[in-house]
């Protein structure tokens, strides 16, 4: 069961980080094409996804997750240092790529 939490917290990662980054893309896709009906699409696309991204509480789920996941002291030590370690920066990481998405979307559409 473990394993499955595991491999979730990693997957619920990637899919977050590729929603942010698709989001940049949309933004400097709008950047480029600002004058078409294609760049103001993809200024609301990226305006609905920034929403998106906001309003999911995705960091206490992930922490919920990376919490039944982790390993029992008395079995994995180490892995369970290695476990708390990947949630610590895991939310990290997860706040790094939204500050970034923001300041891309900001810099680029001037917030629609």
């Amino acid at each position: 069961m473990k394993r499955y939490l595991k491999i979730s917290s990693f997957i619920l990662q990637g899919i977050y980080s590729a929603f942010c980054v698709l989001d940049i893309v949309l933004c400097l896709t709008y950047q480029h094409y600002f004058d078409t009906s294609m760049g103001r699409k993809c200024a609301y696309w990226a305006l609905d996804l920034t929403g998106i991204l906001f309003f999911v509480p995705i960091i206490p789920i992930s922490l919920v997750i990376n919490i039944l996941a982790m390993p029992l002291r008395q079995l994995e030590p180490i892995g369970r240092k290695r476990w708390l370690i990947w949630t610590i920066i895991s939310s990290v990481v997860y706040m790094i790529f939204y500050i970034i998405t923001i300041c891309v979307f900001v810099a680029t559409t001037g917030g629609v």
